[in-house]
């Protein structure tokens, strides 16, 4: 995978566009996050997810603002709202939620989150290679 986006903490969570032109669900991209505890090991590649550009902004803001002690909470969603990356003073949050004809997969995962790992993810966040 080569990722346009890359937080490597608290767990790896990697996107890469696979599509940006004008579409009005916003950017298609593939993303992957694995994290490792115990020995054990958990991979997990998501395709065909579309994020609004004007949702990826305010993320971003809401990160700085979580960062700076304005806001309380910062979320991005996909699209169909079946994908959340959240973070908050204590858990930074990955959700997949997928239901489809007659397949339903639900994964949460949750670490700790502390102001390191705020940072951390707002540095890049803003790396990420806008065209917009």
């Amino acid at each position: 995978m080569n990722a346009d986006l890359v937080i490597a903490n608290p767990f790896s969570f990697q996107l890469e566009v696979e599509s940006s032109t004008a579409n009005p669900k916003g950017f298609r991209c593939v993303i992957s996050v694995e994290y490792e505890v115990y020995r054990r090991r958990l991979n997990l590649l998501i395709s065909d997810n579309w994020i609004e550009e004007s949702v990826f902004d305010e993320f971003v803001q809401q990160v700085e603002n979580l960062k700076n002690g304005s806001s309380v909470e910062a979320v991005l969603c996909d699209s169909d709202r079946e994908l959340f990356y959240r973070i908050n003073d204590e858990w930074i949050q990955l959700e997949v939620n997928k239901l489809t004809m007659g397949d339903d997969l639900a994964i949460k995962l949750a670490v700790e989150s502390t102001p390191e790992l705020i940072s951390l993810t707002l540095e890049a966040l803003r790396d990420f290679p806008k065209w917009w």
